[in-house]
């Protein structure tokens, strides 16, 4: 989402990062990189946040999200995103498309529709729905 806290103030506590808050950067996280709109000497800053495992599946949850916590055992939290993006724009473009600049078609849009598909028609078979099912309100 765009303007929410950070998936580190929310959902990933990290605490070596807490333990290295204010250090400098070290060189090995910066070599090689272009930022935009950074200047001078860059530190770490961890997340100024606690934490705690909630339900039995014992998600890592921060104290900013009280009632998301009471339910954590029916969310489904994706940790394994990965991408070499840095900037926030492109990193978003990237979550979408699978590639990290503009023009591409979105990933989300495709597979949207083909979950709406399955949930008006039933059990999908299609490679895209993975096997899908979607139970139909009842008024």
């Amino acid at each position: 989402m765009i303007g929410a806290p950070s998936q580190l103030d929310l959902f990933e506590p990290k605490p070596e990062l807490v333990e290295r808050d204010r250090e400098v950067c070290p060189d090995s996280v910066l070599a090689g990189r272009k930022f935009a709109f950074i200047g001078g000497q860059m530190r770490l800053s961890g997340s100024e946040f606690k934490f705690a495992q909630h339900g039995k599946c014992g998600h890592s949850i921060s104290e900013l999200l009280p009632h998301l916590s009471t339910v954590a055992d029916d969310l489904c939290l994706v940790h394994t995103v990965h991408t070499e993006e840095i900037n926030h724009a492109p990193a978003q473009i990237f979550l979408h498309t699978g590639f990290g600049r503009g023009g591409r078609p979105s990933l989300w849009e495709d597979r949207r529709i083909w979950l709406w598909h399955c949930r008006e028609t039933g059990p999908c078979s299609r490679p895209e729905c993975h096997g899908a099912s979607f139970a139909r309100a009842r008024p």
